[in-house]
């Protein structure tokens, strides 16, 4: 891609996503970097492009390799023909190659991505609750600016949270709009990074992401929200759909505001289920279809773990049959195997759906960015 190319994608981008400042398009491919953008051409002429973000999702409690798909744009005289799927299903084939196994995606449409083997398999909520009527009064533990450093040595990725790379902290320290600034509750018991949104003036305070480790931290944290009611109207924050953070406070006036699921896409069988971390032990047999893709992955798989520890052999009796996207939030945990029977995506005995809910179950995954 060439610096030509790079500046006749951004219009492209900016039409497609209502962002017309090439500012922020230039900060994002930063971010990303130059071998993380892909474009298509019509005629030797830029018609749309995509770029991803190399990074690692948390399942089980294992960082698995993703590529995370952002920006995917094409010109609106070049649509309809196919373009976004191919430059999507390229940069799948790419990541496969490079040992990625697993792809993700917030999309804006959920039959072209379905096409080329993703489904749902997470979600993120956005709630709200006035300022002035949190009613948690706690003074302690002490709350302090954090710089981004001491921040992300702390995080700690929950069920279906990114391990994030540069690029994906940039995004919640620098952002596009206004910048985010980092504090640390108590010994280490906490921190939130908070931005603002409005102004001059009354503002709602936007928290970027937090993570609360004791219960004096929670309490603290949302006095410590409750400190900006003079001019802040509402506190924003993103979280699962069943947010147990909320439950200190002391009236339900916590609103939802938007609700959005993320999309998954198992690049390799094999390598996924192994990179994949297991709270129980059992064994599967696995028979997966319907790849357009990958044919290697159309076959049967025998998944055992023992002591924690998985292995994946080629083979076996085909108990359990998923199509590769029904094989997305089954493996996330976002849904049971014995809903995506009713979908229709798992086909299997009673005593299979209940080794792969064993296997799989737990926890549903969620992510507090967009990406």
């Amino acid at each position: 891609m060439t610096d030509a190319d790079r500046q006749a994608l951004w219009p492209i981008l900016a039409l497609s996503f209502g962002m017309d400042d090439p500012q922020r398009w230039d900060r994002w491919a930063e971010r990303l970097g130059r071998d993380n953008l892909r474009i298509a051409k019509v005629d030797g002429v830029v018609a749309g492009g995509l770029g991803f973000y190399r990074c690692a999702q948390v399942f089980g409690g294992k960082a698995v390799p993703m590529g995370g798909i952002a920006g995917v744009g094409v010109a609106p005289e070049h649509r309809t023909r196919g373009i976004a799927r191919q430059l999507v299903e390229d940069t799948l084939r790419d990541l496969r190659r490079d040992g990625v196994p697993l792809a993700g995606l917030y999309p804006a449409t959920w039959t072209v991505y379905r096409k080329s083997g993703f489904e749902l398999a997470g979600h993120r909520c956005e709630r709200r609750v006035s300022a002035k009527t949190i009613g948690v009064r706690a003074k302690t533990p002490d709350v302090r600016p954090a710089p981004r450093a001491h921040i992300e040595s702390l995080y700690r990725p929950h069920h279906g949270g990114l391990v994030r790379d540069a690029a994906l902290w940039s995004r919640l320290f620098d952002g596009y709009d206004s910048p985010g600034r980092g504090y640390v509750i108590g010994d280490d018991e906490g921190w939130v990074i908070l931005a603002r949104s409005g102004g001059p003036g009354h503002f709602d305070l936007i928290v970027r992401d937090f993570q609360v480790f004791t219960p004096g931290a929670l309490r603290r944290f949302w006095s410590f929200m409750a400190d900006h009611r003079s001019m802040a109207v509402d506190v924003v924050w993103t979280g699962p759909a069943v947010d147990w953070r909320a439950h200190v406070l002391p009236e339900s006036q916590v609103r939802v505001t938007d609700s959005i699921a993320w999309m998954l896409r198992v690049l390799d069988v094999p390598a996924a289920l192994l990179a994949r971390g297991y709270a129980t032990d059992g064994e599967l047999h696995l028979e997966v279809v319907g790849d357009p893709l990958f044919e290697a992955n159309n076959a049967r798989w025998v998944l055992r773990v023992q002591d924690g520890r998985p292995s994946v052999e080629p083979g076996g009796r085909g108990d359990l049959s998923v199509d590769i996207a029904g094989l997305a939030p089954l493996y996330s945990g976002y849904c049971t195997a014995g809903q995506l029977t009713v979908v229709g995506q798992v086909r299997g005995s009673d005593i299979a759906l209940q080794a792969a809910d064993r296997l799989f179950g737990g926890q549903v995954p969620w992510l507090p960015e967009i990406y």
